[in-house]
């Protein structure tokens, strides 16, 4: 991968981590163990009502190299948006999982899935009634950083017995090559819950079947 299309990938996956919080300010919540766990291959959250058995290979970031992606994020999105970054760390999010296809330091575009849990409340500057306005909200953010999506929000799927609202997202990372997100999101006990999948847009299948394996808890 090139100097330019790899810094290029690192900003959007930094937005990726960043963007849905970019509106929020810090509340108490739920705290972190009582939301979510591993248990051996198995990511489970009783509260949300959902588990995801680890695909084989797939490696499991741990909170630790959430964290260093999490501060890496601020301070590129920082740059691009304008907002603080001590704003985007007060922020009430919750990250309990990510996964990738292969170790974080692979030198290509890591398919990877993204959870999030975000305090409904703690969400400032727009009013959100249910998951597509926050999309809409998301997608707003995402067209402002000018770096060229399209994106579609509105389709619905069902996810664990849940009902969740889909955004998809597409942009060339270089021409040629180009990446696909998927953010599936729902409202639940005061929270925005959302999915959020990422890979080419050759392995699209590959991040459909990564969610269909989530079951109810």
């Amino acid at each position: 991968m090139s100097k330019a299309k790899k810094l290029r990938f690192l900003l959007i996956i930094a937005i990726i981590f960043l963007v849905i919080i970019l509106n929020s300010c810090s509340l108490l919540g739920k705290s972190k163990k009582s939301m979510a766990s591993w248990e051996g291959s198995v990511f489970t959250s009783e509260w949300a009502g959902i588990r995801i058995p680890l695909p084989e290979g797939w490696q499991i970031a741990t909170n630790e190299q959430i964290r260093q992606l999490t501060s890496l994020s601020t301070e590129l999105v920082s740059g691009v948006t304008g907002v603080k970054v001590k704003d985007m760390e007060k922020a009430d999010v919750i990250y309990p999982m990510y996964i990738t296809e292969y170790p974080l330091g692979y030198d290509g575009l890591n398919t990877n899935m993204l959870l999030c849990f975000q305090k409904l409340k703690a969400i400032e500057n727009v009013t959100i009634k249910d998951a597509k306005e926050f999309l809409l909200a998301v997608k707003k953010q995402l067209d402002n950083t000018n770096l060229g999506y399209n994106i579609e929000v509105g389709q619905t799927k069902n996810i664990a017995g849940k009902e969740f609202i889909l955004m998809t997202s597409t942009i060339d990372l270089v021409p040629g090559y180009e990446m696909i997100q998927k953010y599936y999101s729902c409202i639940h006990d005061g929270y925005i819950i959302s999915i959020i999948a990422t890979a080419s847009i050759d392995q699209e299948e590959k991040i459909d079947s990564l969610v269909d394996r989530i079951e109810s808890y």
